[in-house]
């Protein structure tokens, strides 16, 4: 502490502000396989696996504990899949010590949202319409959508989206509104 007056050495770095959004993490690489006339689709993955898992997931997204445990064990399949077995046993776990289901939620979204291998799996299969994930990727699909329409009414929730398009996808969407 007698040394508190004396200056320390400071690295300083120039930092270019146009790389502040994470442009591989809302960007893939090839254009959008569908056109955007069909928004009104309901997504297939996620409402296969509700039919199909009907008596457990018709809970009006209450009880959602069993949901996890699926959604975890779905989590550790994929990661096992891609070598990234680690990764996935942190998130399964993460999402099991939830207890309120409002806590599970919170979890799926957060999980979701990180920088992994999840984020890019989940989003490749609902792009591409891959069914073949319905059992391990629809129990984390029911628990977002429970996060985004579980009591709507009492908060609002804005979602930021860094995008580069091309004009072409631009004038598909203005069309098709």
């Amino acid at each position: 502490k007698q040394y508190r007056y004396k200056q320390r050495p400071v690295k300083r770095q120039i930092i270019d502000i146009s790389n502040y959004v994470r442009q591989e993490r809302f960007c893939f690489p090839e254009e959008p396989p569908k056109s955007f006339a069909n928004h009104g689709k309901e997504a297939d993955l996620y409402t296969s696996w509700f039919i199909k898992h009907y008596e457990i997931a018709d809970t009006g997204y209450k009880n959602l504990y069993p949901i996890a445990e699926l959604a975890a064990q779905g989590i550790l399949i994929e990661g096992k899949l891609l070598n990234q077995e680690f990764d996935a046993q942190q998130m399964g776990d993460e999402l099991k010590c939830c207890k309120s289901d409002e806590e599970i939620k919170r979890c799926a979204a957060r999980l979701y949202s990180a920088e992994s291998f999840l984020y890019k799996l989940l989003s490749q299969t609902l792009i591409n319409e891959g069914m073949s994930k319905i059992e391990t990727l629809g129990p984390l699909c029911h628990l977002l959508n429970a996060n985004m329409y579980c009591d709507v009414s009492d908060k609002e929730q804005i979602v930021y989206r860094g995008e580069n398009l091309t004009d072409g996808i631009l004038e598909e969407y203005k069309k098709s509104y």
